[in-house]
Parts: structure tokens; sequence; C-alpha cells
């Protein structure tokens, strides 16, 4: 753990991270290795918030999760039920938010 959070961790200096969106599997994590007394990576977490992400939308309802605001998903068109959401390309402008994936 201590080697992947020091990857992260230049990651979020190199790209300026703000938050630090992710699966509910990594949160679980975190806590648990915060509770570690033996521990030696509980402190090493980058310090930003972390939103979880595999629950944004609920596809077999064909809705949007309550706890996330529908403008979040106003770039997803639901066109009939169970139907996995398409993507339809909005306008870019030089002040929106962009999202960073950075894979090995």
């Amino acid at each position: 753990l201590t080697k992947s959070l020091t990857k992260m961790n230049k990651v979020v200096d190199d790209c300026q991270a703000r938050i630090v969106l992710t699966d509910s599997d990594v949160i679980m994590l975190k806590k648990m290795d915060s509770i570690n007394i033996l521990s030696k990576s509980s402190k090493m977490w980058p310090d930003l918030p972390y939103k979880v992400t595999n629950k944004l939308i609920n596809r077999y309802n064909d809705a949007p999760s309550s706890h996330v605001p529908s403008s979040f998903f106003s770039f997803l068109s639901f066109s009939s039920s169970k139907s996995i959401p398409s993507f339809d390309e909005p306008s870019i402008e030089s002040s929106d938010l962009a999202f960073l994936q950075y894979t090995s």
C-alpha cells in the first residue's frame, strides 16, 4: 500500500488534483488503514476530498441516484428502461472541469 500511495501522491502533485474520484472499495481501504495502529501508510493518503463514483448512476432503475445533483447528469440521455446512458458530447469551454485518469 505504501508503494501505491507514493505513486498516487506523485500523480496528485503532478496534476494539482483537487478531488479524488474513486470507488467504495478504496474508501473502505482508506478507512481500515486509518484505524490500523500498525499501518505504515495511514498518513500517506492525499489530503483531498474523496468522492465515491461507482454508485452515482443506478442503471437498472433508469435514473440518477437521489444524492447526486441532477445537473451532474445533464449530459446523459436515458432512452429506455434498463438502458445504459449514452453520452451526448457537450460544448466545451476553457473554464470547464476536466477529469484526469492516469493509467499504467
